[in-house]
């Protein structure tokens, strides 16, 4: 089981999707080191939504998870998380502020 396979069959236990922008967990779960990006993980499925400039690197390195070209970033977050049901997000606090 892989890392970020871990992280989806714990989130039921914590919350219903984890929102992970930190560059450090970012790389941890996707193998792919950039210095933009968002994993939205849910129990099911998770989701790497990336800038036009790492695009093509993301589709070639990211294996699991499916990878979404980034358009509007806080519009796509919203529209996964109402796809899937979500209740409740986990977010890395020291790097994810309130208002975002």
């Amino acid at each position: 089981m892989t890392d970020l396979e871990k992280l989806c069959s714990r989130l039921t236990e914590t919350a219903n999707c984890a929102v992970i922008t930190d560059e450090v967990n970012r790389r941890y779960f996707t193998s792919m080191k950039s210095s933009a990006g968002t994993l939205v993980v849910f129990p099911e499925k998770a989701y790497f939504i990336i800038d036009f400039r790492y695009i093509e690197k993301a589709r070639k390195t990211v294996t699991a998870c499916e990878v979404i070209l980034q358009d509007k970033l806080y519009e796509q977050i919203n529209s996964l998380i109402e796809k899937h049901g979500a209740k409740t997000v986990a977010v890395n606090a020291d790097t994810c502020t309130l208002s975002e």
